[in-house]
């Protein structure tokens, strides 16, 4: 195949040896997903059993108790939506003080 020619099949590809192309939006959504799980990761914040919590993007569940963490899975029981399991790679908890609830 000569240089600047699209490449026909995937199988074709690999034994090239080529990379994934990336549109410049899809390359941008990669690095700031990455950064995001990164900034996570970095945080440190350990999650137990017990500790009170809010979802940031849903306010409307009120407060929740942590029930279990196993990994990156949140089983949270929240006053208003119930027993929820969370997925902490993608959501990060705020914890919420003693006071608040």
């Amino acid at each position: 195949m000569r240089p600047g020619t699209l490449h026909r099949d995937s199988a074709e590809r690999q034994k090239q040896g080529a990379f994934e192309t990336f549109t410049l939006g899809r390359l941008a959504y990669i690095l700031v997903y990455h950064e995001r799980r990164a900034e996570r990761r970095d945080m440190g914040q350990e999650l137990e059993p017990g500790m009170l919590v809010r979802h940031p993007a849903r306010p409307d569940w009120g407060i929740g108790q942590i029930q279990s963490v196993v990994g990156n899975r949140i089983t949270v029981n929240f006053e208003h939506a119930g027993k929820l399991l969370i997925n902490g790679e993608r959501v990060t908890l705020d914890v919420v003080g003693d006071d608040a609830a």
